[in-house]
C-alpha cells in the first residue's frame, strides 16, 4: 500500500494504483476524455494532468498513468492546471463542429460539459475545416467522424476488451479518422462497446439519432434477458419506449454488454407478441378472455387429477422464469397439481452442476466471480465458444490473455476465436472433452505435477480415481481421437503449473448431453492442481439462460426442493409442508425425458409448459411432437406463439422481463433485480398466473401479495438467500451464499474449505475408444451470431444481423462435394433430409459441418437425440 496526499486529502491504494485512480478512491474528480477504467491508460487528451510535489520538486503530469507514490503530494485544481486544460479544450475545438444545439450527442457530451465547466473563450486562433462521410451503413452504429476528438477510446475498447481489433485509426494529421480498414462496413461483434465509450458522439446508437437526447430519457435498471451472465441494462425510454439501451460502469459487468443484450431488446415490442389468451375450440385456437382461459385450466387439470391422480401431470419450468417465479411455479406443481414431475432445460442444460459440481465440491455452482477471470493465467475452454454464447466472460478471457500473458486451451469441436489466443488448440469431437481431460489429469498424476500432501488435506478418493485412470494415457486418448498426444501433455503442464487456472463449460441445449461426466473431470483437475478456493481460479458452468443458476436454486428439478433440499428428505419435505400448509409427496418424480416418454405412452394426460418451446429445442423433434400430440390437455404459457404453442389446448400470454419485477440469479451467483420499464405489458406475469390459478384451483385466495413477500419466504426457506431482501439488491446486486443480513455474500467460494468437509475426488468413467470410424460428415449443433435458444427469433435486430440459420463448411469439403458459397446442400440424417444454404467458414474442422439449432425453420432436432455425442449425417450438393 502506499499514502499520497491529494489535494490536502491523505489517500491510501494498492501498490500500482495511478495518481487518477487514488484520486477517484479519496472521491476527488479529475476531468478526463480518453480514459475507462476498462482500458490500459493511454494519456491522449492531457486533461487529466496533475501538480505532483515529491521530494521538494513540483511537476506537471498526466494522473492517469503515473503511478501515486509514498509522500507525493498532489493538487488537482490550481489556476496554471485550469489554464492548460482551457487550452486543451480550444485545441479541441478547434477541429470540431459547433453545433450543439443541433447535435445528438447535446446534453450528454462530454467535450461540451468541459467547455463549459472551463469557460472555454471564444477561439484566439483559426479553425481548421474537415469533413467526412456520416455512414450509416452498419447495422446498429452510426460514424459521424466529424466529431471525432481522437481520443481512441473506441479503438482501445475494440482491442483490449473485445478482442476484435476491428476499428483503428487511418491516415494522418487532421485527416486522421477512426474506421475500419478499406472503409468496409463494420462486420463484428456488432457488441456496441465503441458507441457506448464515445465522449462526443462521433460513434452513436443509429436508434437513438433522431429520437431523443439522452437526458430526455427515462432511466429503468434491470437485469439483461438472454444469457446467465447477469449483466445490469440501463433502459432508456421515451414515450414509453425503449430508445437506448446502456450499462453503469459500476455494475458487475463493468458497463461491458454484447450484442444481444445493447441491441437484443426489441423482442419485447415485437409484432408477433401474444396478447391475449387462446383457447382451442372445434379444434381451432380462439380469442379468449383471461377468465375463461384461467377456469378452463383449472378445470381440465382438476378433472384430470381426480380421474387420472396426480402422477397423469407433469409441468415444465424455464430458466427465463425470475427466482420468485420458478419458486411459486415449484409451489403449485407439487401441492396444488400434487406431483413431483417437474423438470426444465430438457433435464440436460443444469446437470453438470446438480449432479457434477455439488457433490464434489458443496455448492451446484460456479466457484468464483466472472470478473476475477482476467487475472488468471491460464484458461481451460471445454466445448465453449464463449464468444457466441456469453461474449461478455469471453472479453475476461480476453484481457487475461492481453496483460496477464495467460494460455488459453481450447478443447472443442469447433474452431472458435479464442482458438487465436497464445495457448492450445486440441480439435476433439463433442462428447470427447471429458476424456481429454481425464488424460491430462492421469499425466500430470505420472509427472508428479501436483502437491499430494495438499491435496490429501483438501480432497479425499484420490487412489480409485487414480485406479480408474489407469487406461487413460494421453497416447491411447490422442489415438481414439486423432489428437496429437504432444498437445495434451503441453496441456497439461501449461494448466497444471500455472499459478492459476480456471476451467470453463458452457451448457445449453445444443450440447446434447448432460455435461455430468465432463464437470467432474473439470473439477477433478481443478482440485489436483490446487486452482480451486482461490482468486482467478476455479470451474464455471454457464448456463444458455437467464436464470439458469435461480431455476435450479429454486428447485425446478424433480428431486430437489427449493435450496436443493431433496425431496425424499422427510425433514425438508415437512419444512415445506409447513410453509406452503399442503402435502408433498415424497417419490421423485419424471424429468422431462420421462415425461415426454410418459405422454408418447399415455401415462401423463395433462402438461403445464412454461416459457420453454420442446419441439423445436428439445432432442428428437419426431417423439416430441408425438408425445404432446396424445396428451389429453396442454397448457402452453409464454410470449410468442412458439412451434409448442401452436399444439396447445389453451395459451396463456406472458409479460416480457421488461414489464416485471423479481429478479435472476447470475452464474457467478449473483442475485439481481429486475424492475417494471415504462412499456405497457402486453400479458400477465407469470407470478400473476401461477397465483391466479392456484386460487381457481385451491378455491382460495392467491398464495402472494407480489413478487418481494416472494423472495421473503425464499429467503426464510433456502438457507443461501437468507441475507437477502429487495432493500439490499442494488446495482451490483448480491452474491450467495449470503446467510444474513449482515452477510455481504462470497464471490469465491472454497476458501476456508469445503462444507461437505473434504472435496470429493470423482472416479472416471472407463475409457474404450468412442469415435466411431466413417466416411461420413458429422453435424454439430452449435450457436451462430450470437443468437440465443428459441428466444432471439423474435428479435428483428438480431435477426437483422442473422436472419436465418444456414450451414458453415471449411473450404476443402465444399470444394470436395463441388459447391460454392451460398449454394444448398442437402443434409440426410436419422430424422430425414433438410436443405440448407452453405456458407464457407474458418469455424467448422474438416468432416464436420455447423448448423445453429436456434432457427426453428431448421428443425435440427430432427437429427438429434437424447444423450448423442455424434450425429452422423449425409451431405450432397442439392
Amino acid at each position: 500500500m502506499v499514502t499520497l496526499t491529494i489535494d490536502g486529502v491523505k489517500v491510501t491504494v494498492k501498490k500500482g494504483s495511478s495518481i487518477l485512480e487514488a484520486a477517484q478512491h479519496a472521491g476527488i474528480r479529475i476531468p478526463t476524455l480518453c480514459h475507462d477504467k476498462r482500458l490500459i491508460p493511454f494519456g491522449a487528451c492531457r486533461l487529466c494532468i496533475v501538480e505532483v510535489t515529491s521530494r521538494g520538486r513540483t511537476r506537471t503530469m498526466p494522473s492517469c498513468f503515473n503511478p501515486a507514490r509514498d509522500g507525493m503530494e498532489v493538487a488537482t485544481d490550481t489556476p496554471r492546471l485550469r489554464d492548460s486544460r482551457r487550452l486543451q479544450l480550444m485545441l479541441l475545438l478547434r477541429s470540431h463542429p459547433l453545433l450543439c444545439p443541433s447535435c445528438d450527442a447535446g446534453g450528454d457530451c462530454q467535450l461540451q460539459n468541459l467547455v463549459f465547466e472551463y469557460e472555454v473563450p471564444d477561439l484566439s486562433f483559426g479553425r481548421q475545416s474537415r469533413y467526412f462521410h456520416v455512414d450509416n451503413d452498419s447495422h446498429f452504429i452510426r460514424f459521424n467522424m466529424n466529431l471525432c476528438i481522437r481520443c481512441g477510446m473506441c479503438v482501445r475498447v475494440c482491442e483490449e476488451v473485445q478482442g476484435q481489433s476491428e476499428l483503428s485509426f487511418v491516415n494522418r494529421g487532421i485527416e486522421s479518422e477512426v474506421s475500419t480498414d478499406f472503409d468496409r462496413t463494420l462486420d463484428c461483434e456488432f457488441c456496441g462497446q465503441c458507441a457506448s465509450i464515445c465522449p462526443v458522439g462521433a460513434i452513436s446508437s443509429k436508434w437513438l439519432v433522431g429520437t431523443g437526447r439522452r437526458f430526455e430519457l427515462n432511466d429503468t435498471s434491470t437485469v439483461c434477458a438472454f444469457c446467465s451472465l447477469g449483466c445490469s441494462l440501463t433502459l432508456g425510454e421515451i414515450d414509453g419506449k425503449t430508445a437506448y439501451v446502456s450499462s453503469s460502469p459500476d455494475s458487475a459487468n463493468e458497463g461491458n454488454l454484447c450484442v444481444k443484450g445493447r441491441y437484443g431488446w426489441p423482442f419485447a415490442y415485437s409484432d408477433e407478441r401474444l396478447t391475449k389468451p387462446l383457447i382451442r375450440k372445434n379444434g381451432v385456437l380462439v380469442e379468449t378472455t383471461w377468465d375463461e382461459a384461467i377456469q378452463t385450466v383449472a378445470d381440465k387439470f382438476g378433472s384430470i387429477k381426480e380421474n387420472s391422480g396426480p402422477e397423469s401431470l407433469a409441468a415444465i419450468g424455464s430458466q427465463r422464469l425470475t427466482n420468485e417465479e420458478a419458486y411459486v411455479f415449484n409451489r403449485f406443481v407439487r401441492t396444488v397439481l400434487g406431483t413431483n414431475n417437474i423438470d426444465h432445460a430438457a433435464g440436460l442444460g443444469y446437470r453438470a452442476l446438480k449432479d457434477g459440481l455439488a457433490p464434489m465440491l458443496g455448492y451446484a455452482a460456479s466457484t468464483n466471480s466472472i470478473r476475477e477471470i482476467r487475472g488468471t493465467t491460464a484458461v481451460l475452454l471445454l466445448g465453449a465458444d464463449l464468444t457466441e454464447t456469453h461474449p461478455v466472460a469471453k472479453n475476461e478471457i480476453i484481457l487475461a490473455s492481453a496483460r496477464k500473458r495467460a494460455k488459453v486451451i481450447v478443447v472443442d469441436s469447433i474452431r472458435t476465436k479464442l482458438t487465436d489466443r497464445d495457448g492450445l488448440f486440441l480439435i476433439a469431437p463433442q462428447g470427447a472433452e471429458a476424456f481429454i481431460v481425464n488424460a491430462m489429469i492421469k499425466f500430470i498424476m505420472d509427472e508428479g505435477l501436483f502437491d499430494r500432501a495438499a491435496l490429501d488435506i483438501r480432497a479425499e478418493g484420490l487412489e480409485a480415481l487414480e485406479e480408474s485412470l489407469k487406461d487413460y494415457s494421453v497416447e491411447s486418448v490422442g489415438a481414439a481421437f486423432g489428437i496429437d498426444p504432444e498437445l495434451i501433455r503441453n496441456a497439461a503442464k501449461l494448466f497444471a503449473q500455472a499459478e492459476s487456472g480456471v476451467v470453463i463449460l458452457a451448457e445449453g441445449l445444443n450440447r446434447l448431453v448432460d455435461g455430468v461426466a465432463l464437470s467432474k473431470a473439470a473439477v477433478n483437475l481443478a482440485l489436483i492442481t490446487g486452482h480451486i478456493g482461490k482468486e482467478s481460479s476455479g470451474v464455471f458452468v454457464f448456463g444458455e439462460k437467464a436464470n439458469a443458476q435461480g431455476a435450479m436454486d429454486m428447485g425446478l428439478t424433480p428431486d430437489m426442493l427449493p435450496g436443493y433440499q431433496s425431496i425424499t428428505d422427510d425433514g425438508a419435505r415437512s419444512k415445506f409442508e409447513t410453509i406452503w400448509n399442503s402435502p408433498i409427496g415424497p417419490k421423485q418424480g419424471m424429468g422431462a425425458r420421462d415425461i415426454m416418454n410418459a405422454a408418447a405412452n399415455g401415462t401423463v394426460k395433462g402438461l403445464y409448459v412454461v416459457a420453454e418451446n420442446p419441439v423445436d429445442t428439445y432432442p428428437n423433434r419426431q417423439q416430441i411432437l408425438d408425445a404432446l400430440g396424445k396428451l389429453e390437455f396442454l397448457v402452453v404459457q409464454d410470449m410468442f406463439m412458439s412451434s409448442t404453442a401452436k399444439m396447445a389446448h389453451v395459451v396463456l400470454p406472458a409479460a416480457a422481463p421488461y414489464e416485471k419485477s423479481g429478479t435472476f440469479t447470475s452464474a457467478e451467483r449473483r442475485i439481481q433485480k429486475l424492475n417494471p420499464s415504462g412499456k405497457q405489458s402486453c400479458g400477465k406475469s407469470d407470478l400473476e398466473i401461477f397465483t391466479t390459478l392456484a386460487s381457481k384451483m385451491e378455491k382460495a385466495d392467491p398464495y402472494y401479495n407480489g413478487y418481494a413477500e416472494v423472495m421473503n419466504e425464499i429467503a426464510s426457506s433456502v438457507p443461501m438467500y437468507a441475507g437477502v431482501s429487495y432493500e439490499r439488491l442494488g446495482i451490483e446486486g448480491v452474491v450467495w451464499p449470503c446467510v444474513d443480513a449482515e452477510d455481504s455474500g462470497r464471490p469465491t467460494l472454497y476458501e476456508g474449505g469445503f462444507p461437505i468437509g473434504k472435496a470429493k475426488l470423482a472416479v472416471a468413467e472407463p475409457f474404450g475408444t468412442v469415435l466411431t470410424k466413417t466416411d461420413s460428415f458429422r453435424l454439430i449443433p452449435c450457436v451462430q451470431k450470437f443468437h440465443s435458444g428459441s428466444f432471439s427469433e423474435w428479435s428483428p435486430s438480431l435477426m437483422e444481423v442473422c436472419p436465418s440459420g444456414f450451414a458453415e463448411m471449411n473450404g476443402s469439403d465444399m470444394a470436395g462435394l463441388g459447391v460454392a458459397e451460398g449454394s444448398n446442400i442437402k443434409v440426410t440424417g436419422s430424422g430425414g433430409t433438410i436443405i440448407f444454404k452453405v456458407k464457407q467458414s474458418r469455424r467448422p474442422v474438416k468432416g464436420t459441418i455447423l448448423v445453429p439449432y436456434h432457427f426453428s425453420s431448421n428443425k435440427l432436432n430432427s437429427f438429434t437425440d437424447w444423450g448423442s455425442t455424434e450425429i452422423p449425417i449425409k451431405v450432397e450438393k442439392a
